[in-house]
């Protein structure tokens, strides 16, 4: 396979892996002993207006960054090699970002709302929507991340090819 098409592949499924670390958004924010707050990640992030509850915005802003490394990790697979080099150590970046962000639910969400008690044991852990939010970008992150250090057995270290015609 070329190194053209192999690097569209590892673009595309960074971008298959930034979707579905969005639709993870629609799992469970936190585990099942939380008593006062229930829903998925939506509904942490974007409380009604009548819940008394506030916007949690560093997850907002970290659902707008995972939008736009899905989003320029589909335009990289379309790019020239170079450039979709430069893009792809972008998109590695920013998936990071989204994952470790989604990592610190709980405490973004105590920040946001510091009346909330949400267990009464004290402890409180996050549930399966942040946890496969931040594996899937992760994942995506390590696609991106192999794109730029990648090297086809028919290369030699300064990208030129040694096969002979």
């Amino acid at each position: 396979m070329k190194k053209n098409q192999t690097t569209r592949i590892l673009s595309l499924i960074g971008a298959l892996g930034g979707a579905i670390a969005f639709f993870c958004l629609f799992a469970a924010a936190f585990t099942e002993e939380v008593i006062n707050v229930r829903g998925n990640l939506f509904n942490i992030m974007f409380p009604g207006t009548n819940s008394g509850y506030e916007i949690v915005i560093p997850l907002v802003v970290a659902m707008s960054v995972l939008c736009l490394a899905f989003l320029s990790s589909l335009v990289a697979a379309f790019l020239n090699e170079k450039a979709k080099r430069i893009l792809s150590i972008v998109n590695a970046v920013l998936y990071v970002a989204v994952a470790v962000s989604f990592l610190f639910t709980t405490d973004f969400y105590l920040l946001a709302n510091p009346g909330v008690y949400l267990q009464e044991t004290g402890n409180t852990s996050i549930g399966a929507g942040p946890i496969c939010v931040a594996v899937f970008s992760f994942l995506a992150a390590a696609c991106s991340l192999a794109i730029p250090f990648l090297r086809l057995p028919d290369q030699n270290p300064s990208g030129k090819s040694i096969r002979k015609n």
